[in-house]
């Protein structure tokens, strides 16, 4: 992507990012989209940060190894729960259809017994809360969260859990909740300034959302607490 003339380049697999000034731009393009034969100082830069690799390196076998591996591992569990397909927005654009309600109570005592059966083997215990509106089923979170930190006491291991919401009901209270549950990461998405958010982010009724959301986020930056940019 471009600013002001520079070029920003991100690779998903090493994590590097790397900014390249204006009159570089040009370069690093055709490097990355041809290749080249022989490395220069320019080159030796990207295939450092691993942006040019050998021709041939199989990177989709390689990528396919490290997912293996990290979904393996018996010691770090990951969990997406989709809480609650129910939404209190009506985004232009979302494809939900809105059917299910919240988690059933057999799903969440299988998930306590499964998380509890995994314990003695656990050294990470990572969950995100989804949905729909995962606010909507803050009692379902509640439930499990405060199970899995009894978990983690209890086979010492570390828990943390993120969430993707729409903002709406992350008042103070809420937040404060959430974090003393272990969730110190938030996903909020804004379309924009006010006036073009409000015209794809609507609540059912029809109604506007930047405003209530822009204050959540203010008022969660008051908050003692520590948030993290992103899940281990």
């Amino acid at each position: 992507m471009k600013r002001n003339g520079d070029l920003y380049i991100c690779n998903t697999y090493t994590g590097a990012f790397l900014r390249v000034p204006q009159a570089h731009a040009n370069k690093i393009k055709n490097i990355l989209r041809s290749g080249c034969d022989e490395l220069d100082d320019t080159a030796k830069i990207l295939a450092n940060y691993g942006f040019l690799i050998k021709s041939n390196v199989d990177e989709f076998k390689r990528a396919r190894i490290l997912h293996e591996i990290k979904g393996r591992n018996p010691e770090n569990m990951y969990l997406i729960f989709l809480v609650t397909e129910q939404c209190n927005f009506r985004c232009t654009y979302c494809y939900e259809n809105f059917e299910k309600g919240k988690m059933s109570d057999d799903v969440i005592e299988g998930v306590i017994k499964y998380v509890e059966k995994r314990g003695p083997q656990l050294k990470n215990l990572n969950v995100h809360w989804f949905g729909g509106e995962p606010l909507l089923a803050l009692d379902v979170i509640e439930k499990l969260s405060n199970q899995f930190l009894l978990l983690s006491e209890k086979y010492n291991f570390k828990f943390r859990a993120g969430i993707t919401t729409n903002g709406f009901l992350l008042n103070s209270d809420t937040a404060t909740k959430l974090l003393k549950l272990g969730v110190d990461n938030f996903q909020i998405t804004i379309d924009g300034p006010e006036h073009i958010h409000d015209q794809t982010r609507k609540l059912v009724g029809g109604q506007g959302t930047f405003k209530r959301i822009f204050n959540n986020l203010k008022n969660l930056s008051y908050l003692e607490y520590d948030f993290q940019d992103r899940l281990p």
